[in-house]
């Protein structure tokens, strides 16, 4: 018996070299051939996520810089918080940007280690809505007091929301290009990945939805916490519960791939429209400066993304049952045994 680079070989009796033992009693592996294999994606409850192996150098740009800028920002919003007092614009500001934020990190660590396209150009938009957000307090909202630290996080806000911008965009369209893990996800069946792309599509503007019927609610609050007025207190109460209420149910009917639950959430969807157009009518009664011009345009970008939602979301009804299920939320115990046999 020899050894040879490709694996074991069995020599005959007269000396020539037989069929080497992994070519008779097993498949013929990468590692046999001396190809180095790494596992590029693992199933996970959230479906197939890539792994930090697989993950280029632009991605890893936007994964730390992405979250560092994010993590900047929160800070210097929390200390706002303490420095003003609340009911003040610049109060209601710094809780916005926080809440913004937060979905930036959800954003660019979803966006790429799942290679969600529409995640990825949220994240995008959500910079252009900080930006915005920093631009609008800062021109409006100026003070003596407070001028030199709203210039520094002005700075800092167009320095990092562009550039992470800019590689979020690079990112987006070579995801939208690629579909590599759509590709791993499903298969190279085309109308299987369409259904897929619809269904990551949708869940990615739920997400978007919550995030600016969200920040209409914060708008809504003009006192603090510990003193709310009644109709701060109702749309706290009643408008946290319902938001979070739809988009579970419509998360929920999409996953379980549920007629029943997708009828719930269609049923209540008014209810979150009317939300929106209550919050318009009560700005335009009670104007509050700049807090007034942010909630008009959240209020109506709130209304055309719900309305692009559920058309989506009508489009992944027409694909219930058709397998997208069992291939983009496989069971863990046999989608990990397949996930192994992937290469990068």
């Amino acid at each position: 018996m020899m050894d040879s680079q490709g694996g074991n070989y069995l020599s005959s009796a007269d000396g020539q070299e037989q069929q080497p033992e992994w070519g008779r009693d097993r498949p013929i592996t990468f590692e046999d051939l001396g190809i180095p294999r790494s596992q590029a994606v693992r199933a996970t409850v959230f479906g197939n996520v890539r792994t930090c192996e697989s993950l280029r150098f632009l991605e890893w740009i936007l994964l730390i810089g992405g979250l560092v800028s994010t993590f900047m920002t929160i800070g210097l919003a929390v200390y706002r918080l303490f420095y003003f007092s609340p009911g003040k614009p610049d109060y209601v500001f710094a809780m916005l940007l926080i809440f913004h934020s937060a979905f930036c990190i959800i954003y660019i660590l979803d966006g790429v280690f799942r290679e969600q396209v529409f995640e990825v150009l949220a994240f995008v938009a959500s910079c252009v809505i900080l930006i915005v957000y920093v631009v609008i307090n800062f021109v409006k909202g100026s003070t003596s007091t407070s001028d030199v630290f709203k210039l520094v996080r002005l700075v800092l806000t167009l320095v990092f929301g562009t550039s992470m911008g800019g590689v979020g965009l690079i990112l987006g369209y070579n995801y939208w290009q690629s579909e590599n893990l759509i590709f791993r996800t499903v298969g190279a069946d085309s109308s299987i990945q369409a259904m897929c792309r619809a269904l990551f599509t949708t869940i990615t503007l739920i997400l978007f939805d919550t995030q600016i019927v969200g920040s209409v609610i914060i708008m809504a609050i003009h006192h603090g916490i510990a003193s709310l007025d009644l109709e701060e207190l109702l749309t706290l109460s009643v408008g946290t519960l319902m938001l979070l209420s739809w988009a579970t149910i419509a998360y929920l009917a999409l996953r379980l791939e549920s007629r029943y639950i997708f009828s719930c959430a269609m049923m209540l969807s008014p209810c979150h429209i009317g939300f929106v157009v209550l919050a318009i009518i009560k700005t335009a009664m009670n104007q509050e400066t700049s807090i007034a011009q942010c909630r008009y345009a959240a209020s109506a970008g709130s209304l055309l993304v719900h309305i692009i939602l559920i058309a989506s979301m009508v489009r992944c009804y027409r694909n219930f049952g058709q397998g997208l299920k069992e291939k983009v939320y496989p069971r863990q115990s046999s989608g990990s045994t397949t996930q192994n046999s992937l290469v990068q």
